[in-house]
């Protein structure tokens, strides 16, 4: 079935064969797919609550008598889709994936703005070989994943597991299943599941139904859960019709990344307070290997090879007139209006103001959280942005923690300070009234102390703590 409107070059085409949703759109530079398989989807909506575009919407399930009668499923939004590849990432039973110009292609894991989600099934199978094996684990997993091979060897038993990775969802069924412990699941989402069986009616099992690790059984005409087989994939939440069942989650195991998209969705997968212990493990383990490399010897990878020096303001002199705004959208867009300034002079009280300019980050997260490659930053450390690649998503405005990047007012593309490019001296810095901005570096200690202080200041001048 395809959508009865013309193509168009660039326009999505959305088509269903086989129970497949295939979305296609072609450009210049290729050809995008995305192909949603609806017989494994089972409707979790995990690719729906974290796409950036919102392309994803959950249908809801539909359900008669206490008994499941259709999944809930994905529709897409053909001509919101950007194809960036982070449904793919979060589906927990592979459901999903993007090619480009006919090869298996995942922008986000490619420019490293999602990380692998850890997950694996280990099976020793000299456990297997050396006792008798009834076949434990085959049979218990519930989306028939595993075979198991036995053969025989110079007189002597053989047995080979092969674990479907694309269709295995790491409940933790055939490791409960094995008697003899050869087997090992790392589940990729650990969480909470409750069920308040209070508000259950009796003869409803919807939840047991949509259930694709089968964690939910009927005890006493009440649904239980066995939270070890729990994938924590949140259907039986939005499948149930009485609303009773919450699932949260608290932990997603994952490879290192410096990504803010991926802690946005990472957020919106789990919780406020779950990225907020996130990010302080990362900092606690990269603070340790600050350490670690600086007593084998090693450069202290904090401490810039070069001196790169930016715009910066002295709260203490700054009055908000806006001026540096003004003069600098005058030289680079030759307009006289504060909406088109790569700087941006932000109020956080009556009595204090500074302006936000790129800082020329070491290790930029504008540059790699951008699907586009639009970004790159230059030998002078500022950052140079390609209009012709650049389609405004915001992921670098989002990945930025200083706020220095903007989104043009007329063209989808960003405005991010540049230092006037060759001129000796920025215009903002020149034409400042009061002196307060300056080219400073980040590693100089009054920059590191007031910029703390910045900080502290912007929940508020009551929330100061020195």
């Amino acid at each position: 079935m395809q959508q009865s409107r013309p193509f168009v070059r660039g326009s999505s085409v959305v088509r269903i064969s086989e129970g497949k949703l295939l979305l296609s759109r072609q450009l210049l530079t290729g050809r995008s797919i995305l192909e949603l398989d609806n017989v494994r989807c089972f409707g979790c909506g995990m690719c729906a609550r974290i796409c950036p575009k919102e392309a994803m919407a959950l249908v809801p399930a539909e359900s008669e008598g206490g008994r499941l009668q259709e999944k809930p499923r994905i529709e897409i939004d053909a001509q919101k889709c950007t194809f960036c590849g982070e449904c793919v990432i979060v589906c927990p039973i592979n459901a999903i994936r993007t090619e480009k110009n006919g090869k298996v292609s995942n922008p986000v894991f490619e420019n490293a703005i999602f990380p692998t989600i850890r997950k694996a099934v280990t099976v020793d199978t000299t456990i297997c070989s050396a006792r008798e094996c009834k076949l434990e684990c085959r049979d218990s997993c519930p989306t028939k994943a595993v075979e198991v091979i036995i053969g025989c060897h110079e007189n002597r038993k053989t047995v080979e597991v092969k674990v479907d990775q694309q269709h295995c969802i790491f409940c933790k069924r055939c490791e409960a299943a094995c008697p003899h412990a050869a087997v090992r699941v790392e589940k990729p989402i650990e969480g909470l599941i409750s069920l308040n069986t209070k508000h259950c009616p009796k003869s409803c099992q919807v939840c047991i139904d949509v259930c694709p690790s089968k964690a939910i059984e009927l005890k006493g005409g009440k649904p239980l859960v066995i939270d070890e087989f729990c994938i924590y994939c949140g259907v039986c939440q939005e499948a149930c019709p009485e609303k009773v069942i919450e699932v949260k989650r608290s932990h997603i195991g994952h490879s290192d990344v410096k990504s803010a998209a991926w802690n946005v969705a990472f957020e919106k997968l789990t919780s406020h307070i779950c990225l907020v212990k996130k990010l302080n493990t990362n900092k606690t383990r990269s603070r340790l290997n600050t350490v670690q490399g600086c007593m084998a010897g090693r450069e202290n990878r904090l401490v810039p090879t070069t001196k790169k020096e930016f715009v910066f303001a002295d709260p203490s002199k700054c009055t908000g007139c806006s001026i540096c705004e003004l003069v600098c959208a005058l030289e680079n867009e030759n307009v006289f209006d504060p909406a088109f300034s790569r700087m941006k002079v932000i109020r956080l009280s009556n009595i204090m103001n500074f302006s936000a300019a790129c800082r020329l980050c070491e290790e930029p997260a504008c540059v790699s959280a951008c699907p586009k490659k639009a970004l790159k930053q230059s030998d002078k450390g500022t950052i140079i942005v390609d209009e012709e690649k650049c389609d405004g998503c915001k992921w670098c405005i989002t990945a930025c923690e200083h706020g220095a990047i903007t989104l043009h007012p007329k063209k989808k593309s960003v405005l991010v300070c540049n230092l006037c490019g060759d001129k000796e001296k920025p215009r903002c810095v020149e034409w400042c009234p009061e002196g307060a901005l300056e080219l400073r570096s980040a590693t100089e200690p009054g920059v590191m102390l007031l910029s703390e202080a910045i900080k502290k200041l912007s929940k508020g001048p009551e929330n100061y703590e020195p």
